[in-house]
């Protein structure tokens, strides 16, 4: 399958984080289980790799390279995970919502970026492990999560003024 699509985000509104964070409590957490069962030795090194490098950029206090490695790490458990079509709605709905968080969070310090790195350890490990029961309920914890954060900061009056 190709990849043709074009997206234009301007404004996201409460109502589209809802929407986002939805979705992605359905197709996401899919494939984050389905990346702990099918994971080959390969891509798990791979993985090894990608959070390496998120906690580096975390531990160098550079937001728009964490952000720019968590969306890497993302994109590569939607891979793992062997379905292309997941693969490429994810892209479509989450890629300009990792956008929109740069955008926002640049040269801001919006959240502990090394606290972040380690939340996803939560869910990373479990799938180098191959443990799909534990990697779902630890990716829907730090969803949950970072949803209310997301909600707070950039909606709340002191994420408005910052």
């Amino acid at each position: 399958m190709s990849e043709a699509y074009i997206t234009t985000v301007t404004k996201l509104s409460s109502a589209a984080v809802e929407k986002v964070f939805t979705f992605r409590r359905v197709v996401e957490v899919f494939t984050v289980e389905e990346a702990a069962r099918v994971a080959s030795l390969q891509q798990i090194e791979a993985l090894n790799e990608a959070y390496r490098e998120l906690l580096e950029a975390a531990r160098a206090k550079d937001t728009e390279l964490f952000l720019q490695k968590d969306l890497a790490l993302h994109e590569l458990i939607w891979h793992m995970a062997g379905n292309e079509c997941f693969e490429i709605a994810l892209r479509r709905i989450v890629r300009p919502f990792f956008a929109f968080t740069v955008i926002r969070f640049a040269g801001r310090v919006a959240f502990d970026l090394v606290q972040d790195a380690y939340n996803h350890l939560a869910f990373v490990a479990p799938i180098k492990s191959k443990d799909p029961e534990t990697a779902r309920t630890a990716y829907l914890k730090a969803l949950d999560e970072w949803h209310s954060q997301t909600l707070a900061y950039m909606f709340s009056e002191q994420g408005a003024q910052s």
